[in-house]
């Protein structure tokens, strides 16, 4: 399994160190991409992806995690894409889609249909591959995923949350690999938690309590997390597993 950290930045972040957010995962029968952060079609195009994804799975109606779509949607048309393409998003997305792009619906060469997200969905793609959706706990509708392709690593992406997050925690045991949040550093938990975020010490708990093998630090902010590199040696005593923070453009093969 391939993953790109096509962006790994919070809403809020800063400057271009880090884009919105946006995670592509090529598993064995499928190309899944978890979130559609502003520009991120840039980067997917570099590598060659925009004709080749299969599905598109939005976390939830924040801006920094969907506005990317509409630019997707039409880069892809203009690289010679035909192919159906799945989004599934929850209430909010398709209406921006189609006022940013009305054009999208009826004069690009590829068909794409908008099916929404809910807990307890179940996606298969291909004979290997599957998607599971499950809540998060944020300040509006939102859901985490656990995806499993045949004879490799599962993975939990959390999307943003609120730790401790009983339908996630439930949803994420067992799981090899945990990509989750870590909005703030321990020094702003006051501000994270009261925009239902999680810090990285609240990821290091939840990849804990879930038993997963390796954690990757993701959803950073640059403000808040200024001292984060100075805090992993920490968080690693505290972590059973393999501790990572995502960079943009990082490739990982799991």
């Amino acid at each position: 399994m391939i993953v790109y950290f096509v962006g790994t930045g919070a809403g809020g972040s800063p400057g271009s160190k880090r884009w919105r957010a946006s995670t592509l995962f090529e598993l064995k029968d499928s190309i899944v991409l978890v979130d559609c952060g502003v520009g991120c079609h840039y980067r997917l195009s570099d590598k060659g992806y925009l004709k080749d994804i299969d599905a598109v799975f939005v976390t939830h109606p924040h801006m920094d995690h969907f506005l990317g779509l509409p630019e997707l949607l039409f880069q892809a048309h203009m690289e010679g894409r035909k192919k159906h393409l799945t989004i599934y998003a929850p209430p909010g997305v398709e209406e921006t889609i189609r006022a940013a792009g009305p054009h999208l619906y009826t004069s690009i060469d590829f068909k794409f249909t908008v099916k929404p997200m809910e807990h307890g969905l179940e996606v298969s793609l291909g004979s290997d591959d599957s998607v599971k959706v499950f809540s998060a706990c944020h300040r509006i509708e939102a859901y985490g995923i656990r995806i499993e392709s045949k004879d490799e690593p599962s993975v939990g992406y959390s999307g943003d949350t609120a730790e401790p997050c009983e339908p996630l925690l439930k949803g994420f045991e067992g799981v090899d690999v945990l990509i989750h949040e870590a909005t703030c550093c321990n020094k702003y938990k006051d501000l994270c938690h009261q925009y239902a975020h999680s810090t990285n010490y609240e990821a290091v708990e939840t990849a804990n309590r879930v038993g997963a093998k390796i954690l990757i630090l993701n959803h950073i902010d640059e403000v808040f997390n200024s001292d984060v590199r100075k805090e992993v040696s920490e968080l690693r005593k505290s972590y059973k597993g393999k501790l990572i923070l995502s960079e943009d453009g990082e490739v990982l093969l799991l």
